[in-house]
């Protein structure tokens, strides 16, 4: 009996010495793969878009920082943008930009995109003004560039939204084109631009004569 366990502790001591001599290959541990961030824009420039359809029949309002990626996104050329957008081709009519933050550009998109005129527009002396304040503004351009001029005189965009004429920095509207299109089709209708552009709460900058997408992104940001 004492020799077999004496045995027995022998091949347990000899086998130990064996895996201390000859230990186990370690598994080589795989270097972790850095994650690849996407580029961030330069700077935050917040701006607000008018979209027109190639045919003329539908326009579109956005917020973005990067209007070359995102006009891209809105023909499909690149995957996301809005679903209503993306089978039809579409080109920029005008931006404006730069809002102080991102939750000041999407107050000003969210007015911008609301057919109703507002209630402080019965504190704006427009003479030529006819149309009643339950009427909704037609689509179309001639409707968003009445409602744009509209935001402009108006103090509040939204009920939480700081008065416009407290904005640090001047907004400038750039338009994709040489000429202003407003007076020649507001002869046509009630939209008097003479008399919105008096009545101006914030300070305000329109250019022309950008005919790419290019130079408006490389004006705005300094390029």
């Amino acid at each position: 009996m004492r020799a077999s366990i004496s045995f027995s502790f022998i091949q347990m001591t000899v086998v130990a010495k064996k895996k201390k001599e000859n230990p186990k290959p370690q598994k080589k541990l795989k270097p972790k793969k850095k994650l690849v961030r996407k580029p961030k824009a330069l700077k935050n420039v917040h701006a607000v878009y008018l979209l027109q359809r190639t045919d003329g029949k539908r326009t579109y309002i956005g917020y973005t920082v990067d209007i070359k990626t995102r006009l891209r996104k809105h023909n499909g050329l690149i995957k996301g943008g809005a679903k209503s957008t993306r089978k039809n081709e579409y080109k920029l009519l005008c931006i404006v930009w730069p809002f102080p933050s991102k939750v000041v550009a999407l107050r000003f998109e969210w007015a911008w995109k609301r057919r109703f005129a507002l209630k402080e527009k019965k504190s704006l002396k427009l003479k030529t003004f006819k149309r009643p304040m339950k009427k909704a503004i037609p689509y179309g351009v001639m409707g968003r560039y009445e409602k744009l001029e509209q935001l402009l005189c108006m103090r509040y965009w939204t009920k939480k939204c700081d008065p416009t004429e407290n904005l640090d920095t001047t907004l400038n509207v750039t338009w994709l084109m040489k000429d202003d299109p407003r007076p020649q089709m507001s002869k046509k209708w009630i939209f008097n631009l003479s008399s919105y552009q008096k009545q101006y709460r914030c300070p305000v900058s329109h250019t022309f004569g950008h005919e790419s997408v290019d130079k408006i992104f490389d004006l705005m940001y300094d390029l």
